[in-house]
């Protein structure tokens, strides 16, 4: 099996493996952690869902991670 290359995208963009943040495209900031098993994007439920959308979005820079001043 190859191996999972899921930590290292969490690096490029300086983040860690189930740590939590924000990402905006089209006008929507949606809460997001990366995981072994992609990119997950919390839904209203608060549950969180993979979401391989939005992980080409950041990779192709259509979407990008952002600082949220207000932490919430």
């Amino acid at each position: 099996m190859a191996e999972n290359k899921m930590e290292q995208v969490a690096q490029m963009f300086g983040k860690k493996l189930n740590e939590d943040f924000k990402a905006v495209i089209w006008d929507s900031v949606m809460e997001c952690r990366f995981t072994k098993g992609g990119l997950e994007i919390k839904q209203d439920n608060g549950l969180y869902r993979n979401n391989g959308n939005w992980l080409s979005c950041l990779l192709t820079g259509e979407a990008e991670i952002v600082e949220c001043k207000d932490n919430g």
